[in-house]
């Protein structure tokens, strides 16, 4: 059996300004930590409203009800967790005490769990950020417990540790090999009101009626035609040219006379 309570502390500080900000969807990766937390008094409806928002998207970390957490972290204050869990039972020297048939012995144990913040209120941007990053790395069914451990713990490895040690959100997110856009996108995807925003959308669509065609445009002057152009009208064949006539032959030249012989020339 196990049952887990929220044991609220009280706040850390009074008096102080009251809160000025509200929740932007889109979250600055290195925003430093606001200096003054929020005081219960000052809890406006606008700051509840933002935080049963931030709530309902993390609905399936841990037990599911995070409005004291979310408080807890904007206001820098401290929150502790009682829960009972089942444990071996130890003898002086921290040996298990067996039970007759050999098995360990077990009892069950109430353990307290507190996250103290010191004072460092982070913004409602931050906390879906610290929240989300939980979610992530977090196998599905952890306890409120387990969950104050992955933010703060006594080893100083939790995710708020590392955002008051002075790393960016961006930083944090890759000691994990995680993005930030990647992680808040999931989110957002997960949100109970997405999902039924989408189941609406898509009943309505299945409702719509047929479309109807849609009203003609009013036509324009239809263009004049453009006439016809006239035909071409066809070349006249050319006549064919006359034959030349044949050149008359030319006449075979007379032959040469030929040369008379000379006289041989008389002896002197």
């Amino acid at each position: 059996m196990k049952s887990t309570a929220f044991k609220k502390s009280a706040w850390c500080s009074s008096g102080l300004l009251a809160l000025a900000l509200a929740c932007s969807p889109t979250f600055a990766q290195d925003e430093p930590l606001p200096e003054d937390p929020t005081p219960e008094s000052s809890w406006s409806t606008g700051n509840q409203k933002v935080t049963e928002k931030i709530d309902s998207d993390f609905a399936e970390l841990g037990d599911g009800d995070h409005e004291e957490l979310i408080k807890t972290l904007r206001t820098g204050s401290s929150i502790t967790v009682e829960e009972e869990i089942e444990q071996v039972v130890v003898d002086d020297a921290g040996n298990p005490v067996l039970n007759d048939d050999g098995t360990e012995r077990t009892e069950l144990v109430i353990v307290e769990t507190t996250l103290d913040t010191e004072g460092n209120a982070l913004g409602f941007g931050e906390i879906s950020l610290a929240l989300g990053l939980a979610e992530a790395i977090s196998e599905a069914g952890i306890s409120d417990r387990e969950l104050l451990l992955l933010l703060s713990n006594d080893d100083a490895t939790g995710i708020l540790d590392l955002r008051a040690d002075g790393r960016g959100w961006g930083e944090i997110f890759r000691e994990y090999d995680l993005k930030v856009g990647d992680v808040m996108r999931n989110v957002k995807s997960n949100r109970p009101d997405a999902e039924k925003a989408a189941r609406i959308e898509r009943k309505e669509k299945s409702q719509r009626p047929e479309r109807t065609e849609k009203i003609a445009r009013l036509d324009k002057p239809e263009k004049p035609e453009k006439p016809e152009r006239a035909e071409k009208p066809e070349k006249p064949e050319k006549p064919e040219r006359p034959e030349k006539p044949e050149k008359p032959e030319k006449p075979e030249r007379p032959e040469k006379p030929e040369k008379p012989e000379k006289p041989e020339r008389a002896n002197r």
